[in-house]
């Protein structure tokens, strides 16, 4: 199996409240997904995570803590993978690069309320989030 290190990056506002969850737009229209990508060989996961949020948002997580590990194996259609999930907080204004098609900032509320189409099994990882989080 490949490992995936994934991100939840929750956004904090001025004075630190989170309203707000970072994904990205994929390209392949499959949804929308974490942030996040495989881990390098000779990379730790938390660095992983690190740098995919960096590459595929311009924000910088700190705060980067690991949350749970998905492993169903036919959870992503292209491969075996293991999903190492961190959740980690961010200011800024993200921006789509790398992999991402777009940037899509939804807020706590609508998680709960609403939640959008994810790709892969990433609708689960966040209903499992919410529930537990927020």
């Amino acid at each position: 199996p490949s490992l995936a290190a994934d991100v939840i990056i929750e956004l904090e506002d001025s004075v630190g409240t989170v309203r707000h969850v970072v994904f990205i737009e994929r390209k392949d229209g499959r949804g929308l997904a974490m942030v996040g990508g495989f881990v390098k060989v000779g990379e730790s996961a938390e660095a992983a995570a690190a740098r995919e949020a960096a590459e595929e948002t311009g924000l910088e997580v700190t705060q980067l803590q690991q949350w749970c590990m998905f492993s169903e194996p036919r959870r992503d259609p292209r491969r075996h993978t293991a999903a190492l999930v961190f959740v980690g907080r961010a200011r800024g204004t993200p921006r789509s690069g790398d992999d991402a098609k777009g940037i899509r900032v939804v807020s706590t509320s609508d998680l709960q309320r609403a939640p959008p189409k994810f790709a892969f099994d990433h609708g689960q990882i966040v209903a499992a989030f919410v529930a537990r989080h927020h």
